[in-house]
């Protein structure tokens, strides 16, 4: 064998060998889609880099690029996400996109929706076979937090409810406490009260606390248990009880003692002592 013939033999092979690394080999995960579908088209392009427009391709619309890298980072295939709107028999110019590519085109079927199917769907996707969410971890989340949420609220009803039982058993228990002042002991500190008042003595802080603390010991001494009602409650609470004017002057007196206790009102001497009769006089008629 001459070396001219050997030559010819290892150029051969080289150039075969070259042209088999440059082929590009494309495939299609479906060739039959729904309008709409999106199918990937994979391309094993040995490495070699893609400059092909994808976004002019008759017939289709094209979506993504992605690459799929090897264990050592180099690039070892392209998927191309395209679909069509588009019905009947499309072909995929493979040899136009990669001109080293020994396939020509690929077939791609493009099914429409029939009538009587698109009539029972709200959307063409929903045709299309997808794997549906699975809301139970969603669910299940949302059942947990609801029911944590609920014993929270529940102690915290449970533990205001007891602050307002101990409020007003200690409120009770002080007052059963108190040495009881009869009629006569609460007429003694009403005249005191009057005399103190029309000598500017008191405040009207003072004043209201006082007329209240006596017209309350009052209302106890007749088997009445205001000390925990607001002055609201108990006007509406012995509005039954008194007659019309006897109620009336509690209600002038509880009114007046919650603006003063308060400090929302300063009081002059003259309604001062308009109030303190008012309770004088109840003191002394029973």
């Amino acid at each position: 064998m001459t070396k001219l013939f050997k030559y010819i033999l290892a150029g051969t092979f080289l150039l075969s060998c070259l042209q088999l690394t440059a082929q590009t080999n494309v495939t299609v995960n479906k060739d039959s889609v729904w309008i709409g579908e999106p199918f990937t088209v994979t391309i094993k392009a040995n490495e070699q880099p893609l400059n092909t427009d994808f976004s002019q391709i008759p017939g289709f619309e094209f979506l993504k690029l992605d690459t799929v890298a090897d264990k050592a980072g180099k690039i070892s295939e392209y998927q191309l996400l395209l679909c069509t709107f588009d019905s009947g028999s499309l072909k995929l110019p493979v040899k136009e996109l990669f001109p080293n590519s020994n396939q020509n085109e690929i077939t791609i079927i493009s099914k429409g929706i029939p009538k009587d199917s698109a009539l029972a769907y709200s959307e063409p996707m929903e045709i299309i076979n997808m794997e549906p969410v699975n809301q139970v971890p969603y669910f299940l989340i949302f059942g947990i937090i609801t029911f944590v949420s609920a014993i929270g609220i529940y102690f915290l009803v449970q533990k205001l409810k007891v602050k307002e039982t101990v409020k007003s058993l200690t409120l009770i228990n002080d007052y059963s406490n108190t040495p009881t002042l009869s009629n006569s002991n609460l007429a003694e500190l009403l005249g005191k009260l009057k005399a103190d008042w029309q000598n500017n003595q008191v405040s009207s802080e003072h004043l209201g606390n006082s007329l209240m603390r006596y017209l309350g010991q009052y209302l106890w001494n007749k088997g009445y248990y205001v000390y925990t009602k607001t002055g609201d409650e108990i006007i509406l609470y012995t509005k039954n009880i008194y007659d019309e004017q006897s109620w009336q002057k509690i209600k002038e007196t509880v009114q007046l003692c919650n603006y003063l206790k308060f400090g929302k009102y300063i009081a002059d001497k003259a309604n001062g002592l308009s109030a303190i009769d008012n309770v004088l006089e109840l003191v002394n008629r029973q």
